[in-house]
């Protein structure tokens, strides 16, 4: 996930942080939960607007 204006990342295997979890999109907050699912235990911004 880490088209123009998104620069997610997604660290872990077990248990999962969204690194700059990015725009509001339906469909990019959809892929996070995707590819995250119910490991995802941490979202860590680094930056805002």
């Amino acid at each position: 996930m880490t088209g123009p204006g998104t620069n997610t990342y997604l660290l872990g295997r077990e248990e999962i942080a969204v690194l700059d979890p990015g725009p509001i999109y339906d469909s990019h907050v959809d892929a996070i939960l995707e590819a995250g699912g119910d490991k995802i235990r941490w979202i860590i911004v680094t930056h805002t607007l």
